[in-house]
Formats: C-alpha cells, sequence, structure tokens
C-alpha cells in the first residue's frame, strides 16, 4: 500500500506540474438570444455560472443588436441562463473558457411559456428526471408534504425498493449506499432506515438514483447509490425556511423543520434543525413447525414513542473568489421507548401444550454527531481543483429493558410465577477520517480525478444481562458479554475521463482499498482477524448515435461489508424462545455488475443488467435447534446470488397539465448456499407508476403506485405487495408558502407476507409496520430569495457512519 500511495502521490504532482504554467487569467464571453420567431430578445437578463458549484459569476442584459457579452471571466467551466417575462428560462450547455481567445456560446432561442385554461408553466422541470447516468427526483416538483420522510419517497422512486428491515436496494437484491451531497451515511438498515423516517423532504432538494457510480464513491454499496441533496439558496443576505407538520395513521404525529442561511462578503453561516415527536407500532405473525409434530405460534406487538431530530451548523469562509474553508456539525438524536408484548403458543399434534408470554418495556436513546474541517479551491488560475476533509465522529447508543415472562400451561390450568429479567447493552462508537481528491480538467477531451482516503473505527458493544429474584440480580453467563471491534481502510482511487470525438466519450477508474480489522469477542476469548486489498474497476462507454439515441455500457464491481452490529455475536433476548445474535464470522459479499442501456430523446430508458454476487449477505438468516425450539435470528452467508433484469423508464407527457412516469424493473434471480441446500431461481417484476396533475390556481396532485408480483429472495417467497400514495399542494402567499397534504398507502395494503422452506425450517410470516399515514405540512419561505446558500455540505466520514448500528 505504500508503493500505491507513493506512486499515485506522484502521479497527482506531475499531473499539477502538467499544468504549472496556467493559462490567461481572463477571456470575454459573448453570444447571442434571441425569441422563438427569431426576433432580437432586447433587454433579457443573462447570467453566467460556474458550473462545479452554481455560483453566480456576471449578470447582463441583451444589447440592442441582440448579442450579451462579459468581460475579464477567469478560466474554468460555465453554463449561460437567460430569463425573459412571457418566457420559459434557457440555459446553454456547459462550455470552457481556457485562454485569452473570446469565448462564443451557441445562440439561445427562448419559448414561450404555455398558457392553457389559466394554468402557466413556467420553466418546468418534471418531478422524475431520466437522465444518461442517473434518474433525479426534483422534490419540490412533487407536490408532497415536507412532513412526509425521505423513506417514504424512495419507496415509491423508480428502480428502488425498501425492504422491511428498512434496508434500501436499488436494480437488483444488494442494497444501495445512502449518501448526502455525494458523501455515503454509515448506518445500519434499523438505523438507517430510521434516520430516513426521520428526515422530512422539506429539508431535500433532489435524490439522484446512480446505479453505477465512479471510483471516487466509495466501494461499498454493490446495490449502486442514492444521493441525496439538501436545498440552498443564491446571492448575498439572509433567507431560510420553516416547515411545521402534523400526521395521523394509527397515532398523532408532530414534526417541524427550520433552515436558515446568511451570506455577508467572505463568510457564510448556515444551520438547520428538524423535530419529530411520533407513535407508530409494529406487528409480527409467525407459524413454524419443529420437528414433525410441534409447532410454534408467535404473535409479537410493540408501540412506540419517539422523539427525534437532526441538526447542522457550520460556516464557510471565502480566501478569495477560488479557495474555501468550512467548518461544519452534524448531528442527530433519538429517545425511543417500546412496549413490547410476545406470545408463543406451543403445540403438539394441533393439541395445544402451553404459551409462553413475555412483556417488555425498552428505552433506547442514541447520539450522533460529527465534527468536519473541509477545504475546497482552484490552484492558481487552472482549472485543477483540490479539496480535502477531516473528520471526527462519536456515536452512542444505550439500550434498557425490563422484561416479565410468565408460562400457562394448557393441560393443567397452572400458571407459573412470572420471570424478571434486566437488560442494559450499551454501545460506543468512534470513527476518524481524513480525505483529499483531486481533479484536473487537462483539456476539453480529457479530466483526471484521483483521491486516497483513510478511515478508522473503534466499536464497543457489552451486554448485561441479569435474573431478577427477590430483588437480587443474577448474572447471565450466557447472554452477558462484550464485543469489541477495530477497523482501518485505506483507499485511493483515480478516474480517467475522455471525450475523443462527438459521439464517442469514456470513463475508466480504479478504486483499491486495503482493510485490517479485529473482531474480539472477549468473553468468548476468540478473535476474528482480517487483512486483505481489494480493487474496484469501473467502466462507462458512451456512443451518440444521433441527436435523440445514446448508447451506454456500464461494469462495475463493488463490495457491500457486514454493518458493524451485524457482526457483533453477543445475544439479543425477546423470549427464552426467540433470540437474536450477529456473526462475527459474517464475510463482505463481492458484487460483479455489467448493463447495456439505451437512451431515446435524453429521458426514455432501457437496459439489461446481470450482477454477479459471491457471499450475498444481504437477508435475515433464521437457525432452529429442534431439540430445544430455539429460534435464533441472525445473518450468513450464502455461496452467490445472480440476477438477469431489464429496466424501462418513460417519462410521458399527455398534455401540459398531465404527467406519468412509468418504471418496471423485470428480473431472474438465482441463489445457492454453501451447504447444498438451497439452489433456486425465480422471475420478479416491480412495476412503479408516478402520476402529477397541474390545475389551475397554483394545484397541484401527485398520485404513487406500485406493485411487485410474488417472488423468491434468499430463502423466502414472498406474496404480491402493493400500494398507492395520493398527495395534493398548493401554493400560497406569491408562491411564498405551500400547503401540502399527503396519504401515505391510501389502502393500508404495505406489508411483507412471507414462507420460508429451509434446512430443518419450515415457517410462514406477516410483518406490517403503520403505514398507512395521513400528513399536512405548511412550508413558509421567507428573506430574499436570492440568497446564495452555503455550499453542498456533507462530512468526509459520512460514507463510514453508515455502518454504525446497535440493537432494537
Amino acid at each position: 500500500m505504500k508503493l500505491l500511495f507513493g506512486c499515485l502521490t506522484a502521479s497527482v504532482f506531475l499531473l499539477l506540474y502538467t499544468n504549472a504554467k496556467a493559462q490567461n487569467k481572463f477571456s470575454d464571453v459573448q453570444g447571442q438570444v434571441v425569441l422563438q420567431d427569431n426576433s432580437m430578445a432586447l433587454a433579457a437578463a443573462v447570467s453566467i455560472i460556474r458550473e462545479r458549484d452554481s455560483v453566480l459569476i456576471n449578470t447582463s442584459v441583451v444589447a440592442a443588436d441582440g448579442f450579451f457579452k462579459f468581460h475579464n471571466i477567469p478560466a474554468g467551466t460555465y453554463i449561460i441562463s437567460v430569463n425573459y417575462s412571457g418566457y420559459q428560462t434557457r440555459s446553454s450547455a456547459a462550455f470552457v473558457v481556457g485562454n485569452s481567445t473570446p469565448v462564443t456560446v451557441p445562440t439561445i432561442k427562448l419559448i414561450k411559456s404555455i398558457a392553457l385554461k389559466e394554468v402557466v408553466i413556467t420553466n418546468k422541470t418534471a418531478y422524475i428526471e431520466n437522465r444518461p447516468d442517473k434518474i433525479v427526483l426534483n422534490i419540490e416538483k412533487g407536490g408532497l408534504s415536507s412532513g412526509i420522510s425521505v423513506l417514504d419517497v424512495l419507496g415509491s422512486a423508480p428502480g428502488v425498493r425498501v425492504g422491511h428491515d428498512g434496508e434500501v436496494f436499488l436494480k437488483g437484491v444488494q442494497k444501495a449506499g445512502i449518501a448526502i451531497n455525494g458523501r455515503m451515511v454509515k448506518l445500519s438498515p434499523a438505523d438507517l432506515a430510521e434516520q430516513l423516517q426521520n428526515l422530512p423532504i422539506g429539508s431535500i432538494s433532489q435524490v439522484e438514483l446512480i446505479a453505477n457510480p465512479s471510483a471516487k464513491y466509495e466501494a461499498t454499496g454493490a446495490g449502486g447509490l442514492i444521493n441525496i441533496i439538501l436545498k440552498k439558496g443564491q446571492g448575498d443576505g439572509f433567507n431560510g425556511s420553516v416547515s411545521p407538520s402534523v400526521g395521523r395513521g394509527n397515532f398523532n404525529r408532530f414534526g417541524s423543520g427550520i433552515n436558515l442561511n446568511y451570506r455577508s462578503g467572505k463568510l457564510n453561516f448556515f444551520g438547520g434543525m428538524n423535530f419529530n415527536d411520533y407513535n407508530t407500532d409494529h406487528t409480527i405473525l409467525t407459524h413454524r413447525y419443529v420437528g414433525a409434530i410441534t409447532k410454534f405460534d408467535v404473535d409479537y406487538y410493540n408501540s412506540q414513542k419517539t422523539y427525534s431530530g437532526s441538526y447542522n451548523a457550520g460556516a464557510d469562509y471565502n480566501i478569495d473568489a477560488t479557495h474555501t474553508l468550512g467548518l461544519l456539525i452534524v448531528g442527530s438524536f433519538n429517545n425511543s421507548f417500546l412496549h413490547k408484548n410476545t406470545a408463543s403458543s406451543i403445540s403438539n399434534n394441533s393439541i395445544p401444550d402451553s404459551t409462553l408470554t413475555t412483556a417488555s418495556i425498552l428505552n433506547k436513546r442514541i447520539n450522533n454527531i460529527t465534527y468536519n474541517l473541509n477545504y475546497n479551491g482552484k490552484l492558481g488560475y487552472s482549472d485543477q481543483i483540490l479539496s480535502a476533509d477531516a473528520d471526527y465522529s462519536i456515536y452512542n447508543r444505550t439500550s434498557a429493558e425490563d422484561l416479565n415472562s410468565i408460562i400457562y400451561y394448557a393441560n393443567t390450568g397452572f400458571t407459573s410465577p412470572p420471570s424478571y429479567y434486566i437488560n442494559y447493552a450499551p454501545t460506543r462508537i468512534t470513527n476518524v477520517s481524513g480525505r483529499v481528491d483531486y481533479v484536473n480538467p487537462v483539456s476539453k477531451k480529457l479530466r483526471l480525478e484521483a483521491g486516497l482516503k483513510s478511515v478508522y473505527t473503534n466499536s464497543d458493544n457489552s451486554q448485561q444481562f441479569d435474573k431478577l429474584i427477590d430483588g437480587v440480580h443474577y448474572q447471565n453467563d450466557i447472554l452477558s458479554s462484550q464485543f469489541k471491534y477495530t477497523e482501518n481502510i485505506t483507499a485511493a482511487y483515480i478516474n480517467y475521463i475522455a471525450t475523443p470525438s462527438k459521439k464517442f466519450d469514456y470513463q475508466i477508474d480504479l478504486r483499491v482499498e486495503h482493510t485490517h480489522s479485529d473482531a474480539n469477542t472477549i468473553d468468548e476469548k476468540h478473535q476474528v482477524v482480517r487483512n486483505y486489498t481489494d480493487y474496484f474497476p469501473v467502466l462507462m462507454l458512451n456512443y451518440h448515435a444521433s441527436a435523440d439515441h445514446l448508447l451506454s455500457f456500464n461494469f462495475n464491481r463493488r463490495i457491500d461489508r457486514p454493518v458493524y452490529q451485524e457482526l457483533n455475536p453477543i445475544i439479543a433476548f425477546q423470549d427464552r424462545y426467540d433470540l437474536t445474535s450477529g456473526n462475527a464470522y459474517l464475510k463482505p459479499a463481492y458484487q460483479d455488475k455489467i448493463e447495456f442501456a439505451h437512451t431515446y430523446k435524453g429521458k426514455y430508458t432501457s437496459s439489461l443488467y446481470a450482477t454477479f454476487t459471491r457471499d450475498f449477505n444481504n437477508f435475515t438468516y433464521f437457525a432452529q435447534n429442534d431439540a430445544t425450539g430455539i429460534f435464533m435470528v441472525g445473518k450468513m452467508n450464502l455461496k452467490t446470488a445472480h440476477v438477469y433484469g431489464i429496466t424501462f423508464d418513460a417519462p410521458v407527457e399527455l398534455n401540459n397539465w398531465w404527467n406519468i412516469n412509468i418504471n418496471v424493473d423485470a428480473s431472474y434471480q438465482h441463489y445457492t448456499d454453501y451447504a447444498g441446500k438451497l439452489d433456486q431461481g425465480t422471475t420478479d417484476a416491480i412495476f412503479k407508476l408516478n402520476q402529477q396533475f397541474i390545475l389551475p390556481g397554483d394545484v397541484m396532485i401527485n398520485l404513487a403506485a406500485q406493485y411487485e408480483v410474488p417472488t423468491f429472495y434468499a430463502i423466502y417467497h414472498y406474496r404480491a405487495s402493493y400500494y398507492a400514495t395520493p398527495s395534493i399542494s398548493k401554493k400560497l402567499f406569491g408562491k411564498q408558502a405551500t400547503l401540502s397534504f399527503t396519504l401515505k398507502d391510501a389502502f393500508n395494503t404495505e406489508r411483507d407476507r412471507y414462507s420460508t422452506e429451509y434446512a430443518n425450517l419450515s415457517m410462514m410470516g406477516y410483518d406490517k409496520k403503520e403505514t398507512r399515514i395521513g400528513s399536512l405540512s405548511f412550508t413558509w419561505r421567507f428573506g430574499k430569495s436570492t440568497v446564495k446558500a452555503s455550499r453542498k455540505h456533507s462530512v468526509g466520514n459520512s460514507d463510514d457512519m453508515k455502518r454504525v448500528t446497535g440493537v432494537n
């Protein structure tokens, strides 16, 4: 690795040297703006915007001769934006200013805004945009209540599937990486789902669905990348927004959010906070057979009260026009009270034997905070960009539970004395990381990117499980334990992006990651030490057959490392027959993916893809002991998971007030295990439909619906699933405010119904969370609408925090 980093560092300095003779400082930019009938767009407002960070460089107007001109523009990549009353806002393609030669932008033609029965559509952007490299959800165009969560939005997004445990999948059976402003968030599926559930869409601008990320992003997340982009504004001054919301499902819900931004001169201050207060519930019913005659019918129900929130605060200092130093603090908190009741009814040959009832009260607290110092700047007067992040994160989770169990014996009518248990399980995870990224646009046809990163994580988990008899604590040595896990990942990447002709462009990436980990279960006195280096190549080829047809080929290799709690072998107790445990020997899964895609007119996309995964680990594994009846939930590795699929995305504009987006993901999946007990394939298909109606009076109606056919996943047969979510929104007070209502899962049909026949396990299950929730929100935007917000801030180690975890 030292040799690797030495070579990469030398390459970076060589790239710097090759462009050390910077081009001249300034150039002029000029162009022409015409109206739809080719007449001059006299006095139209023209803006020149830097592409990489959307900074407004200067403004002008179209002169009497129909032309505009900007003087003394620094070298860089820019776009021109034109606004003219009664016409749609238009933007040019990106262009490069590289030397003292004036740049002439191709003529920009303005199109009239369309009026239809009092409906005026200006600068319309679709809620769902299909782009060649990704799908983009423009949240503010969806008409959704700002009180619903990002997780709810992902559930209806094209190509995305949200599992019953909160896992998020994108095109296939591997989990997708979740990023905020380009940096992944490392939490366990349950904690990540809870965080996304607590993040209202009122604070979100866009969601990007990237099936084939470049090597710049972490290799973790074999299912691709979902990037959540926070809102920002434009100009100098002060602005912000507040978004109170109320909701009702089985229980009442309340939420509120505020975002503020102030920029003056070289300083920019920003911050925001969201708070949620809600109740929810969860029902799980299982029927499993133990041996030839014994049956367990388990009825589990919990009600949960949660107070949660997230916050961020920071500042940017613009050292000069091209260099920025930033400080960022990001945190979240969660305090949940769960009342859990489990009734396990045991029968033999259909004759009732006994019933075990366990009631518990669980208080779970989570606090997570990250401190980030970041830098972004250009090198000299060139377009070379250097950015860096240093991060320190602390994650604390405490879980305190009181349990009370009794047994009723059907043949005697006797009830056992209550058994009292106390379970205390704290977790503390610290994470330290640093990264440097470098971009060199060598020429108009070539760009190089490179970067280094190192992250160290220390996870300390313990559990004390006591039986309480007459007020005296007796420790259970089997269930009491301590687990420590350390991990160091060092990574380097280089990307080569080239456009040799107008019809062909390509990108070749390579990411190298070295991992050293030590899983140490202290009480059992054994360790699992791993030390390995992985290579993750990426290849992207694009052929522009014509103005309307784009052909693409993509290949990438990615890894899905287990989250920390999945490695934790400490046993969590639900009742004497139902336990949960991690697996210290769980291995990372590796996936190779190839995809052929065709894009028509820049928005209709179809693709053929295949994924080949070894050591597949993205499913919950059930193990059963026939002698004791004990049922253990955990994780294991399958040998392979192969998926062959086809996708189709089509945004259809039926007319100026009715838009439809159709998404289909159909596949064949095949699974094998190491024990030789599983060798099975199945078909799967997910159909998603989003409809948007734009009505007079600034009213918008949105309807999202999904249907998935019956399918097989890992070791489970799932019945068909389906749901529909309507919403309506109305702009108020000169479009400074929005009133929205969303009814998630309107028919209360979203649930999992499954069965499994694997090894000695024969089981049927039903899993239903609270999903039908009505949410009413009011969003008010105040201050200058032209205030430029902070940069797209993200902590440098948020990709590592995705794997931070805890116990429910």
